[in-house]
This record gives structure tokens, C-alpha cells and sequence, in this order.
């Protein structure tokens, strides 16, 4: 594959990645990452959004912020959730891209 990169991790480097991937096979985790695709916003927001229990919020924000894909900054009394790597989102967008290609090719298969 011309022009590809191959890529050669060492083991932290792949530890560290597999912990990314445990943190987004979370169904309510990709909700929240979607969620905070505009502006920042605090676990009450997140909780009325979401339908989800105030406790399972903040978990669910706990295990993303270990990652580094959401960043918690304090206005007052207040905390403000964000991704702040945009990668993040590329990341959802290449695995929706690669269901659909599976979905498509399995249909026409069919």
C-alpha cells in the first residue's frame, strides 16, 4: 500500500492504546463523546441530555478523562466537559465509515 505509514508501537504504546479502545466500546461513553461535539458542557447538562443518572455521568466521564479524550475545566463551582482533540472525532468517523462499508458490502452480498 503505497504511501501508507507502517507503524510500529512498542508495547506501552499499544497498552496505551488498547486502554483508548476499552474506553470507546462504551455505548453511553460514545454517547458522551458525541454530546460534546459542541460546546463544553457540566455533568447536569450531560445528565438532562443523556437521560442518564448523575452518578453514572460522572463515571462514565471519569474513565474518558483517564484517557485523554475529555478535559474537565472549572468555571466556579462548576466543571465543563470538552474533547480537546478533535482527533477523537475522526476516530468515531473512520468506525462509522468502516460499519457502513461492511454494512454495504454485506447487503450486497445478500
Amino acid at each position: 500500500m503505497a504511501g501508507r505509514k507502517q507503524l510500529v508501537a512498542s508495547a506501552s504504546e499499544l497498552e496505551a492504546l488498547a486502554r483508548l479502545f476499552r474506553a470507546l466500546k462504551s455505548v453511553p461513553r460514545l454517547r458522551m463523546l458525541e454530546a460534546l461535539r459542541g460546546p463544553p458542557k457540566c455533568v447536569t447538562h450531560l445528565t438532562q441530555q443523556l437521560g442518564m443518572p448523575q452518578n453514572n455521568v460522572s463515571t462514565h466521564l471519569r474513565r474518558l478523562a483517564d484517557t485523554g479524550l475529555v478535559k474537565a475545566t472549572r468555571e466556579g463551582r462548576w466543571r465543563f466537559y470538552h474533547v480537546p482533540d478533535t482527533r477523537a472525532f475522526e476516530i468515531l468517523g473512520l468506525a462509522y465509515a468502516v460499519l457502513a462499508d461492511r454494512q454495504e458490502d454485506e447487503r450486497v452480498r445478500a
